[in-house]
């Protein structure tokens, strides 16, 4: 009877993955340079100037000229002969202007303009393919930035993808395309926040890059630095305002950004942990298999002892890869044995790295006060809301502000609903505009 178990475990390889949309076309626009206020400029007197009317005396005249009174004309259009050639002209001051001051009423007259602001150029929305280097490795990535104004710094969020071979939209093509983060950068786009996702290791134009010839030695590690790489790619753009920015993770994508939190400089100014992996990889895949063995029991396809002793199996099956143990699959189904020699092979080190962290226990390196936003479906076979109660203690612990922990009606695990398939539901756009829009 244990072969009709494996139509429902073989799903389980993707647990905890969590599928990203084509990447829109790039749009580069020019920005207009606003004018320049003008602000005119006083005439200085030469230092060596003596008040008053100018003379002549000071010329370099020839000792005949020199000798004899000397004579001024005025012209009724231009400066007089001695303006032409004094090195230090006085204009001739009219009948009633104080003597001692230069005269100007036959110069242009210019006028002061007081500094106006000038009404900032609006910027179209634009996305670009955008790379940076980790490890050796070079990451591609899509940077989409919202319609805004010239010189205006925007919020901005990177997102992470789940478990498995995630692409940069959220899908594992050809099998699945739900386009999550794709989906959750239109979402944010609409709230004017800029976004950063990325194809991370084994997945998309980035492939396994430097780990091509040796898989085996890819952690969760390495994962995080290529994570907070493109948290600092962000940052730096030249349209993104460095201090508000956000980390949206979704799945074992929350996990990375919680990890991120207390590390990345500056400190981002909110999570949003979707669905998250909020227990250690281990137990939440015993967990999961557990709860598919129950119902496949459910539903007559094994007894009640059997399942105690595939239970049993599993957690022994556990204990050998945290001890890095051979694992006995003899008493397990045919879809779970193959499972777990699985987890032997080539991602045998990503997954005893990724179980060797302990979710709870990284929110207590969380900056006080950093808004989190923590969702949970209640239609989310693989993430049950109950797994996050020890996570959301711990970050009540941490004094971390924001939504909290926000279950999502009706929502699976790739953030959809019955009546939303193809599109996030209803539910999650909330929860986001709640991170993203604090209350007063």
């Amino acid at each position: 009877m244990f072969h009709l178990l494996t139509a429902t475990v073989l799903a389980l390889t993707a647990a905890t993955a969590t599928p990203a949309t084509a990447t829109p076309a790039t749009t580069i626009s020019a920005t207009a340079t606003p004018p320049t206020a003008t602000r005119t400029q006083r005439t200085h007197i030469h230092p060596h100037q003596p008040k008053g009317r100018g003379t002549v005396s000071d010329m370099r005249l020839p000792p005949r000229e020199r000798d004899q009174p000397q004579q001024t004309r005025t012209s009724p259009t231009g400066p007089t002969p001695s303006a032409l050639t004094d090195p230090h002209p006085t204009t001739h001051s009219h009948p009633l202007q104080p003597k001692g001051r230069g005269e100007l009423r036959d110069q242009p007259q210019r006028t002061r303009t007081n500094p106006t602001t000038a009404t900032p150029t609006l910027v179209p929305a634009t996305t670009r393919e955008i790379t940076f280097t980790t490890d050796g490795t070079t990451t591609y990535g899509t940077l989409h930035i919202p319609e805004h104004h010239t010189g205006q710094r925007l919020r901005a969020a990177l997102l992470l993808p789940g478990s498995g071979p995630t692409d940069r939209n959220g899908n594992q093509p050809p099998a699945s395309t739900p386009n999550t983060l794709s989906q959750l950068a239109d979402a944010l786009a609409r709230d004017k926040i800029a976004t950063l996702r990325f194809d991370k290791y084994g997945t998309g134009r980035t492939g396994l890059g430097t780990y091509q010839t040796h898989p085996e030695t890819l952690d969760y590690p390495a994962f995080i630095r290529q994570a907070q790489t493109a948290y600092e790619t962000l940052r730096d753009q030249p349209e993104t305002n460095p201090h508000t920015l956000l980390i949206v993770g979704h799945s074992e994508g929350a996990l990375t950004a919680l990890l991120l939190g207390s590390t990345v400089h500056p400190r981002p100014e909110g999570l949003a942990l979707l669905q998250p992996q909020a227990l250690r990889l281990l137990d939440l895949i015993a967990l999961q298999l557990k709860s598919q063995v129950a119902e496949a029991t459910r539903q007559g396809h094994f007894t009640p002892e059997q399942q105690r002793t595939i239970d049993a199996a599993i957690d022994t099956a556990i204990t050998a890869l945290r001890t890095h143990q051979p694992v006995d699959t003899t008493d397990l189904p045919p879809a779970i044995a193959r499972l777990f020699e699985a987890f032997q092979g080539p991602s045998a080190r990503f997954i005893q790295t990724d179980d060797a962290i302990n979710p709870p226990d990284t929110a207590a390196a969380l900056r006080p006060e950093t808004r989190v936003l923590l969702t949970c479906g209640t239609n989310d076979a693989q993430i049950p809301c109950t797994t996050t109660n020890a996570l959301t203690t711990a970050l009540r612990q941490a004094q971390t502000t924001g939504p909290g922990r926000v279950p999502l009606p009706g929502v699976d695990h790739l953030l959809h609903d019955t009546t939303h398939p193809n599109t996030l539901a209803p539910p999650v756009l909330a929860a986001l505009h709640r991170l993203t829009h604090p209350r007063p």
